[in-house]
């Protein structure tokens, strides 16, 4: 590393951009920047370190914990297959009736009663299709929560992610305050 203001320009601005990949985009750096806009910029580099390090320490683990998980699930096979199905034909279903919806509404474009009336038609269908296909997820998600086996493998796998979650939510506590910074030291207010 080194202390030379070109290389912390550079390193200010590699940083920055690579938060457009976690939520970022704060937009252009002042130069210079201010103290605690470089403290930012050194805090996102140390958590961004962190996150690299439990990122390579737990992946064999991880990837085990997925394993087991993927195990766990095809085992239930014969519970999950006949949901799995409700979900694909009630998608199926719930598509073609947009399909319809949206064809209604090219047809009618030039009646503005029946346009209303196939916009509404639409939105009411597209709620409902929301609503059953969440439901079709949830009636699959509750069988895997409900065996002890997949539980036990989606929790070791939440827990030992954990690390890494952490990580995430510290790199943009991160940014958010790398971006009230670059804004105040703009002098402007951020809502």
């Amino acid at each position: 590393m080194s202390d030379s203001p070109m290389f912390d320009t550079l390193e200010s601005r590699t940083l920055l951009s690579a938060g457009h990949h976690h939520g970022g985009g704060h937009g252009h750096i002042p130069q210079p920047p201010s103290a605690a806009v470089q403290a930012d910029l050194k805090q996102i580099k140390t958590d961004r370190q962190q996150l690299a390090t439990d990122e390579k320490s737990l992946a064999s683990t991880l990837r085990a914990d997925r394993k087991a998980l993927r195990a766990a699930i095809a085992a239930l096979a014969t519970t999950l297959d006949p949901l799995r199905q409700t979900l694909a034909a009630d998608a199926k279903t719930w598509r073609q009736t947009i399909r319809a919806d949206l064809k209604a509404i090219h047809t009618d474009r030039n009646d503005a009663t029946k346009l209303a009336a196939d916009k509404t038609k639409l939105q009411a269908d597209q709620d409902a299709a929301k609503a059953a296909l969440k439901a079709d997820r949830d009636a699959i998600q509750k069988a895997i929560d409900a065996d002890p086996t997949a539980k036990a493998a989606e929790d070791k796998l939440a827990a030992d992610s954990k690390p890494i979650a952490d990580d995430l939510a510290k790199l943009k506590a991160d940014y958010d305050q790398l971006k009230k910074d670059i804004d105040a030291q703009k002098g402007t207010t951020t809502t």
